[in-house]
C-alpha cells in the first residue's frame, strides 16, 4: 500500500508466433526459439476508488487480444504498476 492504496503489479506479455515455421511434432524434438524485435515499457496508474477492474487489449501482426484483471482497491483509490512485454518468438525445428 502508498499512502493507504493498494498496489497492483501487473505483468503482460504479448507474443507472436507468427515468424515461426510450422511444426509437427513426432517423438523427440530439437528446437531453437529466437525472440525478436523485443520491446518493453511500464506505466503507473492511480486509479478512482471505484474501479474494480481493468481490460487490457494488446494488438500484434493484425491479431487482438484481451484480458480484464481484478484490481484491489480502497475508499483511498488505488495504484496499478504495469510493465509489458511484446516480442516476436520464432521457433525452428534444429538437428542435434
Amino acid at each position: 500500500m502508498d499512502n493507504g492504496e493498494p498496489l497492483n503489479l501487473i505483468r503482460v506479455h504479448v507474443l507472436s508466433l507468427k515468424s515461426s515455421e510450422p511444426l509437427e511434432i513426432n517423438g523427440n524434438i530439437y528446437l531453437r526459439i529466437i525472440a525478436l524485435n523485443v520491446t518493453s515499457y511500464s506505466r503507473k496508474y492511480i486509479l478512482n476508488a471505484g474501479v474494480s477492474s481493468l481490460t487490457i487489449e494488446a494488438l500484434i501482426d493484425d491479431s487482438r487480444g484481451a484480458i480484464q484483471l481484478p484490481i484491489v482497491n480502497s475508499e483511498n483509490g488505488a495504484i496499478a504498476s504495469l510493465d509489458v512485454l511484446i516480442a516476436h518468438v520464432k521457433v525452428q525445428r534444429v538437428t542435434p
